[in-house]
């Protein structure tokens, strides 16, 4: 199979760039933060991030994505399977089609968060940045293989999970590096629980920067939780998994 051959059922990617409009929050209550979006993209890659404006376990509805000249629907899931750590959501946008769409939020008061989108028609990927003419070839061509293989290494990112339902191991895994941390079940409500290394331990328990513990703990997280469905809490040293009561 080619790079750009996709499944029958899959749309084909495309690398246009997305253009971010005016967030709106209809009928929200007043002085409500807006919906904060970015878009982010490489070669093969690219994300919109959204940071919702309040906890991801309020009562959130459902997240929609919705082509406006197709009229299909890109994306369509419950915000609480799609939320990691407390506000973040990260889409893949790479398999959207070009065109204008709409992003929609629905909350169960009756209001909603709405972000026009735009796929621009040119599918070229972005560029690279290219070596300085002032600089060492080498020195920037090495700075540039080392982004490329970080990048790489971070699509390819997994969890591996060891022991049973009652007590064992996750592996974070991304390239070379593993982080390992503990699980067990929970008392009460709390179906399961993952230990942290506080944020004072992490570096030197992980050798990772601080700066990416928010993001590799929400990985963690999100990923056990589309295999159990149950909502999550992130404090300083656990992941705590609760039994959904509804």
């Amino acid at each position: 199979m080619t790079p750009d051959a996709c499944p029958d059922d899959e749309p084909p990617p495309h690398e246009g760039e997305i253009h971010l409009g005016e967030p709106q929050a209809c009928g929200a209550p007043a002085g409500l933060a807006p919906l904060r979006a970015r878009f982010v993209r490489y070669p093969g890659c690219q994300q919109l991030v959204l940071w919702l404006p309040l906890h991801g376990w309020q009562p959130w509805e459902r997240l929609r994505v919705q082509h406006d000249v197709a009229g299909v629907a890109l994306v369509d899931e419950a915000v609480s399977r799609l939320v990691g750590g407390s506000v973040q959501i990260v889409l893949d946008t790479w398999r959207w089609p070009p065109g204008a769409m709409t992003l929609r939020i629905g909350h169960q008061d009756g209001w909603h968060l709405e972000l026009p989108l735009h796929k621009s028609e040119d599918g070229r990927p972005p560029v690279l940045p290219q070596p300085s003419p002032l600089g060492d070839p080498g020195e920037d061509l090495a700075l540039r293989a080392a982004a490329l293989q970080a990048m790489a290494a971070r699509l390819g990112r997994r969890l591996e999970i060891d022991g049973t339902a009652r007590a064992g191991t996750l592996t974070y895994v991304e390239g070379d590096l593993r982080i390992r941390f503990d699980h067990e079940m929970g008392g009460g409500d709390a179906a399961m629980v993952v230990t942290l290394p506080p944020a004072a331990e992490w570096e030197r328990r992980t050798g990772v920067a601080l700066a990416r513990r928010d993001e590799i703990v929400a990985f963690v997280a999100e990923r056990l939780q589309q295999q159990a469905s149950w909502p999550f809490e992130i404090t300083d040293d656990a992941i705590v998994f609760r039994r959904d009561r509804r």
